[in-house]
């Protein structure tokens, strides 16, 4: 926190970055749990005052980008919020691979690699000891959990072998810890990966200690490898030795000076600096209600390790920060520190570019730039669109029936091509899968070439896009009957189905799969076919005096004399028209 505080200042001090421009803050304490990164996102979002920061420092301008969170398991959960109003979040140690996904996670950028490559280091570091039976363990989140099967992948790419893998429980479980202590003493690998943070780690050493298990070599990630949480004098006979990797260590200048320069009276609202002065200096500051940092979890003895919520004394404010023996101090391991000042600089550098932008020659649509105090660029095209849609109508309209047919015929020979390829070079088949359950074989599909599945998939969609683009542009085409119309809410529906079956799809597994795509399918077809012939019904059945030619297809404004209409609901329908000529001209 000190010092992404220490880089924004360093970056509104210079006058080649953001010269006529000024960054603020706003800081929430996550806590390390998820909960409290979704409130904060939310509070970004809203910028509500229901949940205030715990420190803040801005004039309440609208948010430009948000830096961590700490975990991979918090960057997801905050992302899939903030991704969803495209708002730009920097991960300074999320390393977790499913953070590359681009479909998922739109707006998250890093500056730090993905567990992709760690994964592969760690196998080509397996290979280059001769090691070929290894066990695994993972924290369960998605950290350790998409990092253990990265490194599973890579070991069975390499041909070796993952004795076993087990999962260290979020919240301590007597239960499912033996679980993993046993997997550690029954099994012969003595060279295990531990794919963890730190803090999830901690009660699984105390059951190694407590087991005194000291004959392992364990491969660290880089979670934990250079922690003093666990680099302590009395675990060294269990974990010393451990090798692993590790963030790139660095200085940054003048941070020591600003960490000392650090007292709760300069900011009495500043609740992150009175709770680390009350805990490293074990004293209340006085007027505050600020508790201490609580650690409520229990080890492995079944006692609670925690300090009292309060101390009776009281801090007089002359505590010297010189005489802590912490790691507050110590900037000679500057690892995730300064990843934090490279994710800060990161967004200054990318806010810096935007006011430097010249239109026609942006980032965004059309060259667009955006208005850096409130980071809108939309207005900078929507006349744009209306006149392309208004140009679109028109040559619709005066488009010949022989040119519309052939459109078609293209469309329907190209479908028809595409399918007959996929059946007959590539057609589908079953196979057994066993790797999800290991005591059942699941019969599964197996759609043969993914290429030439998205590809139907793709001209399916292009056509459903042509087809609603089509029949919405010609809506309001001067027939007492218009079919474009039923297509239009057909189309509309279809796409809401098929768009609500792709999460859907994806988050079922073997037999439910079926019954998925059965009712997708069954869904947009009864759809359609509901949009389209249930207005004729209608028609035919209740107003069989309008099924006529002249009245279904003719031009002339007609009257159902069974439909009593008043003078507001004719007024409405004049000043309708009225409008829809003057912006069709």
């Amino acid at each position: 926190m000190k010092t992404m505080i220490h880089t924004i200042k360093e970056i509104n001090a210079r006058k080649d970055i953001l010269p006529n421009h000024t960054l603020g803050y706003q800081i929430f304490d996550s806590c390390y749990t998820i909960s409290k990164v979704m409130e904060s996102s939310l509070v970004f979002l809203t910028g509500q005052e229901e949940f205030k920061p715990n420190f803040r420092n801005s004039t309440g301008s609208i948010l430009a980008a948000l830096v961590g969170s700490g975990g991979s398991s918090l960057s997801v959960a905050a992302s899939r919020i903030l991704g969803l109003y495209d708002m730009p979040q920097v991960g300074y140690t999320s390393s977790s691979s499913i953070l590359s996904d681009k479909f998922q996670f739109k707006t998250y950028l890093r500056v730090v690699p993905s567990d992709m490559f760690q994964s592969e280091a760690m196998v080509n570091l397996v290979k280059h000891f001769g090691w070929v039976w290894v066990g695994a363990i993972a924290a369960d989140d998605d950290y350790g959990k998409y990092g253990v099967k990265a490194f599973k992948d890579k070991m069975e790419s390499a041909n070796l072998c993952v004795a076993f893998s087990e999962t260290i429980p979020k919240v301590y479980s007597n239960e499912k810890m033996q679980k993993v202590v046993d997997a550690v003493k029954s099994s012969t690998a003595k060279v295990i990966v531990l794919y963890t943070s730190d803090i999830d780690l901690s009660p699984f050493v105390l059951e190694m200690v407590h087991h005194n298990i000291t004959d392992r070599t364990w491969i660290a990630s880089e979670a934990w490898i250079t922690s003093a949480l666990i680099a302590k004098p009395e675990y060294f006979p269990y974990f010393g030795g451990t090798i692993g990797f590790a963030m790139p260590r660095t200085i940054i200048p003048g941070l020591k000076e600003f960490l000392y320069d650090v007292h709760p009276s300069k900011d009495p609202n500043d609740v992150l600096t009175i709770e680390f002065w009350q805990t490293a200096f074990n004293c209340t500051w006085p007027n505050s209600s600020v508790p201490y940092n609580v650690d409520h979890r229990v080890n492995m003895t079944g006692k609670e390790d925690r300090l009292y919520d309060m101390s009776d004394q009281l801090c007089t404010g002359e505590e010297k920060l010189e005489d802590l023996k912490n790691t507050y101090l110590d900037t000679s391991q500057l690892r995730i520190t300064n990843n934090v000042k490279q994710a800060v600089y990161a967004v200054a550098h990318g806010l810096d570019l935007l006011t430097r932008c010249q239109e026609r020659k942006g980032p965004f649509e059309y060259g667009g730039c955006a208005y850096i105090p409130t980071f809108e660029y939309w207005e900078t095209i929507s006349l744009f669109f209306a006149y392309r849609i208004s140009i679109s109508k028109t040559r619709l309209i005066s488009m010949r029936p022989v040119f519309r047919k052939l459109i078609v015929l293209i469309c329907v020979v190209g479908e028809i091509g595409v399918c007959t390829a996929y059946l007959v070079l590539e057609p589908p088949s079953m196979f057994k899968n066993i790797e999800i359950q290991n005591v059942k074989i699941i019969f599964e599909c197996n759609e043969g070439s993914i290429e030439f599945l998205c590809s139907i998939f793709g001209f399916d969609v292009l056509l459903a896009l042509l087809c609603f683009l089509t029949t919405f542009v010609a809506r309001k085409l001067p027939d007492n009957y218009y079919e474009g119309k039923c297509i239009t809410f057909g189309m509309l529906v279809f796409f809401i189905v098929w768009i609500s079956f792709v999460p859907a799809y994806l988050s079922t597994k073997g037999k439910f799969k079926v019954a998925v795509e059965i009712f997708a399918i069954l869904a947009s077809s009864y759809g359609l076919l509901g949009c389209l012939f249930l207005p004729k019904c209608f028609i035919i059945l209740l107003r069989p005096k309008r099924n006529t030619d002249e009245t279904v297809g003719g031009r002339v404004p007609t009257v159902d004399r069974s439909i009593q209409l008043t003078s507001a609901s004719v007024s409405s329908e004049l000043n309708s028209t009225t409008v829809s000529t003057v912006l069709d001209e």
